[in-house]
């Protein structure tokens, strides 16, 4: 970092993709990254209409940890990386999608968690000593388990009523 007294943090999705992304014609030529339903077809996000759901337990994470590690490295004014959506259950987390969950392909929502502290692991393990801060508010695992950092963005802007699902509401503050 330039200035020992702040600590500056860049931005991914972790497991999402869009089509108006720079990298999406890249991305978009290995269809094995995606996640996909029954059918063979990508899953996309019903609030991010062109978003679609990456599979992390596929070359996905390779290519997120090196592309942020190159970006760490070609900024170095930035301490690390805030990966949002870090979501350890998308069932839980009520993630929605164009499809109802029960047409997901087999395996996914049930390794879904493992696949994500493996691919968070993963990341941690290539940015060594920078930061990887991800938007884990609901399944802190990732935090503890993996990168020792947390965001919790629910308490700020609150989409739902979830904020304090955790048990870390603001009662107290």
């Amino acid at each position: 970092a330039l200035n020992p007294d702040i600590t500056v943090i860049g931005y991914y999705d972790a497991i999402f993709e869009d089509k108006t992304w720079p990298d999406w014609q890249y991305v978009n030529s290995h269809e094995d990254w995606f996640v996909h339903d029954i059918n063979g077809n990508r899953i996309e996000r019903v609030t991010y209409p062109g978003q679609y759901l990456m599979n992390p337990n596929t070359g996905w994470s390779d290519y997120c940890a090196q592309q942020n590690k190159q970006f760490l490295q070609n900024y170095p004014q930035y301490d690390g990386i805030f990966a949002d959506d870090t979501s350890s259950d998308l069932v839980d987390d009520g993630y929605t999608f164009e499809i109802p969950f029960s047409q997901f392909e087999d395996g996914v929502l049930d390794n879904w968690g493992t696949w994500m502290l493996e691919y968070m692991q993963k990341v941690k393990t290539a940015f060594g000593s920078d930061i990887l801060m991800p938007n884990a508010w609901k399944h802190m695992e990732m935090c503890s388990e993996a990168t020792h950092a947390i965001f919790w963005e629910n308490f700020i802007h609150g989409r739902s009523s979830a904020y304090n699902e955790n048990g870390l509401g603001t009662a107290g503050w």
